[in-house]
């Protein structure tokens, strides 16, 4: 019974620490069981002293990782955001600009393009663009990668702004 109390005490330890520097439990509990798993590959005895070392060594470069990924997956939605519009997310994603857009939005969007806001690529580049989700979140929901997302929502924008142009010639045309 020993051993399984000392285990407990340890692994609510790297919890904390995991939890500590990536602020979701969730990733944590990831890094830790990731942790544990490349111990058992290594054949490494976690009670040992030197396992104990080497655990806590294992969890603070698992921690690193994560950290510098979602960092770089932060740093890579606001440099598209940026490249896509021009401005900085800060300067994009305004309180103002979000309480703009309402009911009354999708309605005069719809007498100028019929059927627009009901439009599958629209809710995409809605969610993104107007709701000020991040691709990171819209990746999640539908549960693709980062890259596949981003690439979804370039897809969506695309065919939004053709759906526009093909509207705006035949209002043209007539």
């Amino acid at each position: 019974m020993r051993a399984a109390d000392e285990f407990k005490k340890k692994h609510q330890l790297y919890i904390r620490y995991a939890y500590a520097n990536l602020k979701d439990s969730d990733d944590a509990e990831v890094i830790v069981q990731d942790a544990y798993v490349l111990a058992l590959e290594k054949e490494i005895d976690i009670f040992s002293e030197e396992g104990r070392r080497w655990l806590w060594k294992t969890l603070k470069y698992l921690v690193l990782k994560k950290n510098r990924k979602k960092r770089n997956e932060q740093e890579a939605t606001e440099r598209y955001t940026q490249e896509e519009t021009g401005v900085s997310v800060e300067e994009y994603v305004t309180e103002e600009k979000m309480a703009v857009w309402d009911a009354g939005m999708d309605e005069n969007m719809d007498m100028l393009y019929p059927g627009l806001s009901e439009d599958k690529n629209f809710q995409i580049v809605k969610k993104v663009y107007i709701d000020g989700y991040s691709i990171m979140d819209c990746a999640k929901e539908w549960d693709c990668t980062y890259e596949a997302a981003k690439k979804r929502v370039a897809r969506a924008r695309q065919a939004v702004r053709e759906r526009i142009e093909k509207e705006r010639k035949r209002e043209e045309d007539s």
